[in-house]
């Protein structure tokens, strides 16, 4: 199978600087989706297009094509009064000391300061990178998912149609059975007169989600979208900006077909029913968990 895009790739790679300095000998190989989705260097990538198993491509990478040039303006001192514990040097630490929130690695301790690098170790190096092509194959959706960082599902017609056929019959003939013999043991009275009301209320809520799944089977089409621009849910009919986000609560218990709850900055809140979609809701989870900070996420 040659390395087409969408091709989940292993690879065997060495690399070294030009003076022949060893930067990686390959203990663990590289995995990347091909594609075009930055999942491994272009220059690399556009290398390996087209190639089988057991070919060896060589790619000279500047700084430009790999770690960028190094960045003085990235080096920066730190009082060691900012750390909930003193850092140890080679330590990565993630920060906003006004230049954005990112990761710098501990380079030298002082007294009272520790020195903080934002470069990348590899930055400002020309690289020589070798690759032996290991293994190739197509890739899964969920692999595609996570590179792509999107999703766009739709309402998988055989799922709809099993999840309509539990509330619908299955669940609704438990609940007749669970009449019966509450009506034998309790005969009759108050306490029966309430519990046949529950229930009730309960078997029109699972005849209403039925219905629910076979509207969605019958419709089909575009369920679900989610992207850097935000998370489009076709029940809730409005685009969501990611910032305008202000929890979303994640239910997996047996029996209940809500599993996430959106709640908005403006106090609207609607619930995505991932149940019956093409995806399975860990992508799902993924994508929330790459766009949201954590502190906006219940029960992932």
């Amino acid at each position: 199978m040659k390395i087409t895009k969408n091709s989940a790739v292993t690879l065997h790679q060495r690399v070294t600087d030009v003076h022949g300095r060893v930067i990686d000998e390959g203990e663990d190989p590289i995995r990347y989706v091909h594609g075009g989705y930055h999942d491994i260097f272009d220059k690399i990538e556009q290398a390996l297009d087209g190639k089988n198993v057991g070919d060896v491509v060589t790619v000279r990478l500047e700084p430009k094509d790999a770690f960028e040039e190094y960045d003085p303006d990235l080096v920066v001192v730190a009082g060691i009064d900012q750390f909930e514990r003193p850092p140890s040097q080679g330590d990565m630490v993630e920060r906003d000391l006004g230049k954005g929130a990112q990761l710098y690695r501990v380079t030298e301790l002082r007294d009272e300061a520790v020195v903080l690098d934002g470069n990348h170790p590899l930055a400002g190096l020309t690289l020589d990178f070798q690759a032996e092509v290991l293994a190739v194959r197509p890739a899964s959706v969920e692999e595609v998912t996570r590179v792509e960082k999107a999703v766009v599902a739709s309402i998988s017609r055989l799922r709809a149609l099993k999840m309509a056929a539990i509330y619908l019959l299955a669940a609704p003939t438990a609940l007749v059975v669970v009449v019966a013999i509450l009506v034998e043991w309790l005969e009759s009275g108050l306490l029966l007169n309430l519990m046949m009301v529950f229930l009730l209320a309960v078997l029109l809520t699972l005849l209403w989600n039925g219905v629910r799944y076979v509207r969605d089977m019958v419709r089909g089409g575009e369920v679900l979208r989610i992207d850097v621009r935000g998370l489009y849910w076709r029940d809730f009919g409005t685009p969501v900006a990611w910032e305008g986000i202000a929890k979303v609560e994640f239910e997996d218990s047996a029996g209940k077909e809500v599993w996430y709850s959106v709640t908005l900055i403006d106090d609207r809140r609607f619930e995505l029913n991932a149940s019956a979609l093409s995806i399975d809701a860990g992508q799902i989870s993924w994508l929330l968990a790459n766009y949201l900070p954590a502190t906006k996420l219940e029960g992932f």
